[in-house]
């Protein structure tokens, strides 16, 4: 995909990782990824040590590849379906350094952010 920014630079999203291509999320979406997750890997794990591995793999990924996959890749896969399930798209802009935010997950809207040079916080981190 391209995007055209408004100073007239096409954002290109056609390699992975894409250099201005980002994630935001907010903290309560990061901690329901990461409590879904562990939910999911602790029923993996109960199912190895219950010798009913294949049986899970089958209904969690649907797929029997995962059946000869090696135990990294099927947890990196495991937590990969948790991590793409909330927040939102950023894009940044190379030659202005605008940012593009999705308005919500899964949403063709973007919202513009322009760069500000006239803020700045004091040391407690309020805005001067």
């Amino acid at each position: 995909m391209s995007y055209l920014c408004l100073c007239g630079h096409v954002i290109k999203d056609n390699i992975y990782p894409c250099p201005e291509r980002g994630d935001l999320k907010w903290q309560t979406e990061s901690e329901n990824i990461s409590q879904e997750s562990f939910e999911a890997l602790k029923e993996f794990f109960n199912a190895v040590e219950n010798d009913a591995k294949n049986g899970w793999l089958l209904k969690f990924f649907n797929h029997s590849l995962y059946l000869k996959a090696d135990m990294a890749t099927i947890v990196i896969d495991i937590m990969s379906r948790y991590d793409g399930k909330e927040g939102r798209s950023v894009y940044r802009c190379p030659e202005c350094e605008r940012m593009y935010v999705q308005t919500k997950y899964r949403s063709d809207e973007y919202e513009c952010f322009e760069k500000r040079t006239d803020y700045s916080r004091n040391a407690e981190g309020l805005a001067d």
